[in-house]
């Protein structure tokens, strides 16, 4: 009775969007670095973000060198800092290039002492 409908085989199914980039590579098998990232298909990895940066990411989901990288985004605004160190307030905004920095918001927010440029 369902012999005529398609099934979508080869996409990541996630109950919560991760911030870790991922694709589907067919090669995976059990065991393999980043394989059955989503918990239910082996073919869904991670790449490129630590701890599976030593699986590099195909052009499709690779993370950009030199700008913010979000999977979703964010509400708060951001630029690029690249003055931005460990520890100052809204560095590391998107979890990947310390360069990237929150800022603004309304007063009182965490951002709010940060100025977008």
């Amino acid at each position: 009775a369902y012999a005529e409908v398609p099934c979508k085989v080869d996409q990541c199914t996630f109950a919560n969007e991760p911030t870790i980039p991922y694709y589907f590579d067919h090669d995976c098998k059990m065991g393999m670095l980043g394989c059955m990232a989503d918990g239910i298909h082996i073919g869904c990895r991670f790449c490129g973000r630590r701890p599976f940066d030593g699986v590099p990411c195909p052009a499709s989901a690779a993370i950009p060198k030199g700008e913010c990288w979000f999977r979703n985004e964010p509400d708060t605004q951001y630029y690029w800092d690249k003055n931005c160190t460990m520890g100052e307030v809204g560095c590391w905004a998107d979890g990947i290039h310390a360069e990237c920095r929150f800022c603004g918001g309304e007063p009182g927010s965490a951002f709010a002492a940060v100025p977008c440029p």
